[in-house]
C-alpha cells in the first residue's frame, strides 16, 4: 500500500492491523499462511518448511510506511528492486 490507499487518507489509527497495516508499507514475520501456497492445506510441517513457507507461533505486522520511507525487495540473485518511493508504489514487476 502506498500514501493513495483510503485507510491512510482517513488520517486515523484504527487500533486494528487489519486496518492499519493499509496505512502504508509493512512488513510480516512469523508464520507463513499455508492456504496460499498451491497445496499447502495439505503438507505437514516438515513439508512446508522443505517447500520455504515459515513455521512460527507467532505472526507480526508492522507498519512502515511514510513519505520518507523507501522500500526495496531483493531478488533471489541479490537484485535491488525499488517497491516504494516518495510515498507511491513503484514496483513494476512481480
Amino acid at each position: 500500500m502506498d500514501g493513495a490507499s483510503r485507510v491512510r487518507r482517513t488520517g486515523l489509527t484504527f487500533g486494528d492491523m487489519p486496518y492499519d497495516e493499509n496505512v502504508g508499507s509493512h512488513v510480516a514475520w512469523g508464520n507463513a499462511y499455508a492456504a496460499a501456497f498451491w497445496g499447502g492445506l495439505r503438507l505437514n510441517p516438515q513439508q512446508r518448511m522443505d517447500a520455504g513457507l515459515n513455521q512460527s507461533p507467532t505472526y507480526v505486522d508492522v507498519v512502515v510506511g511514510s513519505p520518507g520511507v523507501e522500500t526495496d525487495g531483493i531478488t533471489t540473485d541479490g537484485t535491488s528492486v525499488a517497491i516504494v518511493r516518495g510515498d507511491a508504489f513503484v514496483l513494476s514487476q512481480a
